[in-house]
């Protein structure tokens, strides 16, 4: 199973992708992200993995995506469950992707507050030595002409 501290951006992106709508076939996600770029098919497999209680069941919430089943009764009146082939997003995988993009803004703000005093630092750098800088450009000029 996956730990947050994992998963990478692509991980991240298919998670969205699927956040977007209720349900996506496998035929759609590897559309958007084609196997052999993305190694997709082993992503959906790490994405699905989740933790088993002690008889060996899957506990809810423990993985980031799920595949949907449908049950159906057959002429016995078992109940089968089909495949659907389609993958939906699990309350643990939004949780994931809503503190993925928090970090996200979050980072970009931190990166703002540290290069915006430097910025403002070389604007007054050369603000203070405008009329120096005008000079030598002038000397440039002309004796490129």
């Amino acid at each position: 199973m996956l730990e947050y501290n994992e998963l990478t951006d692509v991980d991240f992106q298919i998670l969205n992708f699927l956040n977007s709508k209720k349900e996506r076939s496998i035929k759609d996600i590897l559309n958007k992200f084609p196997d052999k770029k993305f190694s997709t098919n082993y992503r959906l497999e790490l994405l699905i993995t989740g933790r088993r209680n002690s008889s060996g069941f899957y506990i809810e919430n423990t993985s980031y995506i799920v595949k949907n089943y449908r049950n159906e009764r057959n002429e016995h009146g078992l109940i089968k469950s089909i495949n659907l082939d389609t993958f939906s997003i699990t309350e643990k995988g939004r949780v994931a992707l809503q503190t993925y993009f928090l970090s996200k803004t979050k980072d970009r703000k931190n990166f703002i507050i540290q290069v915006l005093p430097i910025l403002i630092s070389i604007i007054a750098l050369l603000k203070s030595f405008d009329k120096e800088i005008i000079y030598i450009w002038q000397l440039l000029m002309q004796l490129l002409k």
